[in-house]
């Protein structure tokens, strides 16, 4: 998105580079990214959040999002994560709806739930249950403390 007004900044301050990739004429490069649809722009993360899995780019948040409806999960987080071999993939960290049951069946039944609803390649191939997700001063999900969680050793990476 790029977005532009009275009241924009003219630099940032001792930051040449980070000016140079944002300040764009009268224009300010935000980051963010949009689809619209029907005249309505929705917003689906941002551009350096963005992740390569497969030779493809990948929003987590849309996973994310796409994970949130399923009738199981009550909330997640969907991250990048670098295999031994460097290649990237997902891993998504869910916290379980009271009473549900988590394990391969329960797995399997989150990929194909983001199989269905999103182009194949965008599932994650790690999925984490946990009984609480680390959150922030503010409420919100601390993505920083759950990137520093090792993945646990128990979860395979499917295919």
């Amino acid at each position: 998105m790029f977005v532009r007004g009275h009241s924009s900044a003219p630099c940032y301050w001792n930051r040449p580079d980070k000016t140079r990739d944002t300040m764009r004429g009268d224009w300010i490069y935000t980051g963010d990214r949009f689809i619209e649809k029907d005249g309505y722009y929705y917003f689906q993360g941002r551009a350096d959040e963005l992740i390569k899995v497969s030779g493809q780019w990948v929003w987590p948040l849309e996973v994310e999002r796409c994970l949130n409806e399923h009738a199981d999960v009550h909330e997640c987080a969907v991250l990048a994560h670098q295999l031994a071999d460097r290649r990237m993939t997902l891993r998504a960290v869910v916290r379980l709806r009271d009473g549900r049951v988590a394990g391969d069946a329960q797995i399997a039944a989150l990929q194909a739930h983001v199989k269905a609803r999103l182009q194949p390649f965008k599932y994650p191939r790690i999925v984490e249950f946990v009984a609480d997700l680390p959150k922030t001063g503010t409420g919100k999900i601390d993505r920083q403390a759950i990137a520093a969680m090792p993945v646990r050793e128990d979860v395979a990476l499917s295919a």
